[in-house]
């Protein structure tokens, strides 16, 4: 429940982010995933996840009791990476499990490699499923033009920027994005408040402010 110069930085990271709603985490982007999962999930409930989510998002699926239904990745022959979900690959799942909760996937993967997100978002649209980006590696995505589209960008439910990786933010840190009115802010709230420390450090926070400030006035030139 922030209030003054808290609820005031987070709103300022929203409208930089492009997001209607943001949440400063200081438990990493494990926390925000983790806690976006259980805000939107039921008890056993499934959820389709890319083949090459981070362990987080496996965890999440324990800590919720939910159901993982995988969706296949693309991999490059050569240098044996996984090149992320295509459109085919999320209507095969999606038309094969219609039950799904929510749909996962990573913008970009540990590789540096960015899936064709706007057309991923638009097909879960279609089939009216609740999108989670994993942007721990993209936080920058949204302030340059020449890089590959965010998620908010491209217009998903909920958005998770891992700061500290390629933000100027102190480790652990984290920024939980909403977008639209699919999720709700308050869903969030309670469950980060189950998740996180009810001790968050005031100068985690503090790196985060400055971090979404550098990113807003200089980001695009850096």
């Amino acid at each position: 429940a922030p209030k003054h110069a808290i609820k005031e930085a987070q709103h300022l990271a929203a409208l930089a982010f492009g997001a209607d709603k943001t949440f400063f985490v200081t438990n990493g982007s494990t926390c925000s995933i983790q806690s976006a999962m259980l805000a939107i999930s039921t008890p056993g409930g499934k959820f389709a996840i890319s083949r090459d989510v981070h362990k987080s998002v496996i965890g999440a699926m324990i800590i919720t009791g939910g159901h993982p239904v995988y969706i296949d990745v693309e991999v490059d022959e050569q240098f044996q990476i996984p090149l992320g979900p295509t459109p085919d690959s999320l209507r095969d799942t999606l038309n094969n499990h219609p039950d799904v909760e929510g749909i996962i996937f990573t913008n970009p993967n540990t590789y540096g490699v960015s899936p064709k997100v706007d057309l991923l978002v638009a097909l879960a649209r279609n089939y009216d499923k609740i999108v989670l980006v994993d942007e721990a590696h993209g936080a920058h995505l949204p302030f340059h033009e020449d890089l590959p589209i965010s998620g908010l960008e491209a217009g998903a439910d909920i958005v998770v920027s891992g700061a500290h990786k390629t933000l100027p933010a102190m480790t652990q840190t984290s920024l939980l994005h909403l977008k639209g009115d699919k999720v709700k802010g308050e869903d969030i709230a309670r469950a980060l408040t189950i998740l996180e420390t009810t001790s968050p450090s005031y100068i985690l926070m503090a790196s985060l402010d400055m971090a979404r400030k550098v990113a807003a006035t200089i980001g695009r030139e850096l």
